[in-house]
């Protein structure tokens, strides 16, 4: 079993639109600009395009040829991932808390802090039964290949990590659902020109 995945360049757009939504949102709505929370929002962008990179680690770096880097970019992507979400979720509460968002509620700071916590009890429920996994594998079959067994050591350890991953990657994607009311109340505007000579 291998993880799902966003597209990378469907994740990098949501990335930047919700760092956007935020830098106008505070940028039109307050006359001054909240310091720790555009720092935030800063720190969201750069975990997230983080994410972006493991995402492509894992994409192009298959398990089984190349593992190390699959399993370094695997971590990347949920361990960005998962700070990007509480960034985003003390973000969220900043808002509702300013109360200049009207269309942000209680519900959607509960929402986003509940989904971020299902994320990290899988990060760590992932993390800790791909260790048992990988401690208790009798044997690895072929050349860099990581095909299990039920007669393997290990092999419900492994389904378990497994599992996990898949539960965090749905995370990651409802998590990207409570971005909704942010971009509902976007108009993005592309201007196409052509160059002086």
């Amino acid at each position: 079993l291998s993880p799902p995945s966003l597209p990378l360049h469907t994740e990098l757009l949501i990335v930047y639109l919700r760092y956007k939504s935020v830098h106008t949102f505070y940028a039109t709505q307050v006359s001054t600009f909240c310091l720790p929370l555009k720092v935030f929002n800063f720190i969201g962008l750069i975990v997230g395009l983080a994410s972006s990179f493991g995402f492509l680690l894992v994409a192009n770096f298959q398990n089984d040829y190349v593992p190390a880097v699959h399993f370094l970019g695997a971590f990347v992507v949920f361990s960005a991932g998962m700070l990007y979400q509480w960034v985003h979720t003390y973000i969220t509460y900043r808002v509702y808390r300013s109360g200049v968002a009207g269309h942000v509620g209680v519900g959607w700071v509960v929402a986003q802090a509940i989904i971020s916590l299902l994320s990290l009890v899988f990060f760590v429920g992932a993390t800790l039964f791909a260790g048992l996994a990988g401690s208790r594998r009798r044997h690895h079959i072929g050349h860099g290949t990581f095909h299990w067994s039920t007669h393997d050591g290990g092999f419900a350890y492994h389904v378990l990590s497994s599992a996990c991953e898949w539960a965090m990657s749905t995370t990651f994607l409802v998590y990207f659902l409570t971005f909704h009311p942010d971009f509902k109340r976007m108009k993005i505007d592309i201007v196409v020109r052509r160059r002086s000579s």
